[in-house]
């Protein structure tokens, strides 16, 4: 049975139980006391087709937390993925839901080389990003009422490409970035680090503590892919340099951090979170 540590009894509703962070996710909770969460796509009786609608309301008052997403490359997929988006959104809204957590990324933003804000400007770089980018405007224009935060989450170790995409006995190759040692830069968050972000903040919205519309969720320090590679003990090189690889994409987590304490993390502390989670599991 999976659990998430709330102090409230309004009813937690999940989507994307089979997802690559909805995976590691319940790795976490299913080891948590607590009320239920109800996932929606194992639950029946509850959205049991995200993309066949119109889904049934929400129960009044739930907290639900969009994860799903369709992770396949191509426009075909990006357009259910803004779909799935939508109509949960359209759910919370016809039965007066209290709060929506939309799972986004870091990469609506692009590259920068800086820090970036939930206020800077997003300039996604690939079809990713811009289908995230979309998702969360149709969620917030279907969601009406009910107060959302859309969560623009770094790499998960683990349910990343680099870490997670890893497999036993082959090499990773490494896209060089001139004129940058280790390669691309990052924000990043361990498994057992965001279960435990997400589970404060469903916390705050039961309690009826107003929360932002946008959050940046990761650790607060970034770091080079060379040194989570070299932290989970992997075999790698640098292969040839891509035009198309974004340099830094680096998160400032400062509100954030107004709402949940972060402690300093390390590379080493990421991937000994990742393995402590999952037992190193593939998620990919």
């Amino acid at each position: 049975m999976t659990q998430l540590l709330v102090d409230d009894h309004a009813p937690v509703i999940v989507t994307g139980s089979t997802g690559r962070i909805g995976r590691i996710l319940r790795c976490v909770w299913d080891r948590k006391p607590g009320p239920d969460i109800v996932w929606a796509s194992r639950q029946l009786g509850l959205w049991p087709d995200l993309l066949h609608g119109p889904l049934t309301p929400c129960p009044r008052d739930a907290i639900i937390l969009h994860l799903a997403a369709d992770l396949s490359p191509g426009p075909a997929a990006a357009a259910r993925s803004i779909a799935m988006a939508k109509a949960v959104a359209g759910a919370a809204c016809r039965g007066q839901a209290r709060h929506i957590f939309l799972a986004s990324s870091a990469a609506v933003y692009g590259s920068s080389d800086k820090d970036l804000s939930e206020a800077s400007e997003c300039r996604p770089a690939g079809e990713y990003g811009r289908a995230k980018l979309l998702a969360e405007q149709v969620c917030k224009d279907a969601a009406g009422q009910v107060p959302m935060t859309v969560l623009r989450i770094g790499n998960v170790v683990g349910a990343d490409a680099l870490i997670g995409g890893s497999r036993p006995g082959r090499k990773v190759w490494l896209d060089p970035v001139p004129g940058r040692s280790g390669g691309p830069l990052r924000s990043w968050i361990g498994p057992q680090g965001l279960a435990w972000v997400l589970t404060t903040l469903v916390r705050l919205a039961q309690q009826g503590q107003p929360l932002p519309p946008v959050l940046n969720l990761a650790a607060r320090e970034p770091f080079a892919m060379a040194d989570m590679l070299a932290a989970a003990g992997l075999d790698w090189d640098y292969g040839p340099t891509n035009p198309q690889t974004l340099a830094r994409v680096t998160l400032d987590t400062g509100r954030l951090a107004k709402l949940i304490s972060l402690r300093p993390t390390t590379p080493d502390c990421l991937i000994r979170d990742w393995r402590r989670a999952s037992g190193g599991v593939e998620v990919s």
